[in-house]
């Protein structure tokens, strides 16, 4: 039972804004991916079918769906969020490494960058893309087999992709019959420095990442908080970190294809704390709905965002049902799109009126 109707556009209450814009809109709405014979172009079509039948001369927001026609007056949007896997969810290991490109290659890919250069919108995406030869990681595997990466990739509005900001997802999902490592390797490079974009910087995790909250709060942070220490009298020891700084992110982002046992459980409760907890947005795009008409695959849906302060600003639909057999998505889940306006200023007063000072050294202390 949803406790929310699904949100498709919500305004954060700011105080007297500075002279800098501060306000964004973002997109991101429910994704529902049924791939089994599905070439990447039909894929691609799905996905941007409405990209150029919806730009107005007044309000020019990207959108999926003829739902997103009916948000009016908001004005353009800068930065469109989709879920992971977008590219494709497939229905068998073979299959999901016989369809997996490189983004340079991919058609999915280079026909979102030619809908963001043309309507001047970033568009952050989950895809997969082939990881070369390397050493299998379940235990049952004798010899080498081939591997993905589960990969984030943004577009920024001239239509280029953005190099710096790429991210392989590091945690892998293995439970019960859904054993992500056998197909995915986890990311080599560690995490992505926050990267810029229209509606701020941009953390990027995925999915299962969500899980673990120092990965949010090193991305929440500037670069080398944590080799920070605390000295007796309990004022922070600041350390010079030159090797690579970085701003802290504005805006975490988590696409996913959640269950629905544990989206049920816990995707709301992980979203909102990641968000307190960094003091940054949380956007979050969902996959919702059974994958294959046949298939047990089921994604629980609900993309949202959520503010700095822990507030749902965006709740989309999600799955309805009592048991497996039983769930699908509810009635406009697939369609859903949500709207959110990300406020700078919201972001940096919740940090002034609720400084979250670290009292924790990094360093552990042995025993004496």
């Amino acid at each position: 039972m949803r406790r929310r109707k699904s949100v498709r556009a919500a305004r954060v209450q700011s105080r007297p804004s500075p002279p800098i814009p501060t306000r964004f809109s973002v997109c991101l709405p429910n994704k529902e991916i049924r791939v089994s014979g599905t070439s990447h172009i039909t894929q691609l079509r799905r996905v941007t079918k409405h990209v150029h039948e919806s730009q107005g001369t007044e309000r020019a927001p990207v959108v999926l769906t003829p739902q997103c026609r009916e948000t009016g007056g908001r004005g353009k949007t800068q930065v469109l969020f989709l879920p992971e896997a977008s590219d494709y969810i497939a229905s068998s290991p073979e299959e999901s490494l016989s369809l997996a490109q490189d983004e340079s290659s991919s058609r999915f890919v280079t026909g979102l960058c030619d809908a963001a250069r043309e309507h001047g919108v970033g568009i952050s995406v989950g895809i997969h893309v082939p990881a070369g030869t390397s050493a299998a990681t379940i235990e049952t595997a004798t010899e080498n087999v081939p591997k993905l990466f589960n990969r984030l990739v943004y577009i920024a509005p001239n239509g280029a992709v953005d190099a710096a900001a790429t991210y392989d997802k590091l945690h892998l999902f293995d439970r019960g019959a859904l054993q992500e490592s056998r197909t995915v390797e986890a990311g080599k490079d560690g995490l992505t420095a926050p990267f810029p974009t229209p509606a701020g910087r941009v953390g990027p995790l995925i999915c299962f990442d969500v899980r673990f909250a120092e990965a949010s709060l090193i991305l929440g942070q500037p670069k080398g908080w944590a080799e920070r220490g605390t000295s007796a009298e309990g004022e922070g020891e600041e350390e010079k970190d030159t090797d690579d700084p970085w701003d802290p992110a504005q805006i975490i982002v988590f696409p996913s294809a959640f269950t629905v046992p544990t989206g049920r459980a816990h995707w709301e409760i992980l979203l909102r704390a990641r968000a307190v907890e960094t003091q940054t947005y949380v956007v979050a795009s969902a996959q919702v709905g059974r994958h294959m008409p046949s298939g047990k695959r089921v994604s629980y849906g609900h993309g949202m965002v959520v503010d700095p302060w822990g507030r749902v600003l965006v709740d989309l639909a999600g799955v309805v049902g009592d048991g497996p057999e039983e769930w699908e998505a509810e009635p406009g889940a697939v369609e859903d799109v949500g709207f959110a306006d990300i406020d700078l200023h919201t972001w940096q007063s919740v940090r002034d009126d609720w400084p979250l000072r670290r009292a924790i050294p990094a360093k552990r202390r042995g025993r004496d």
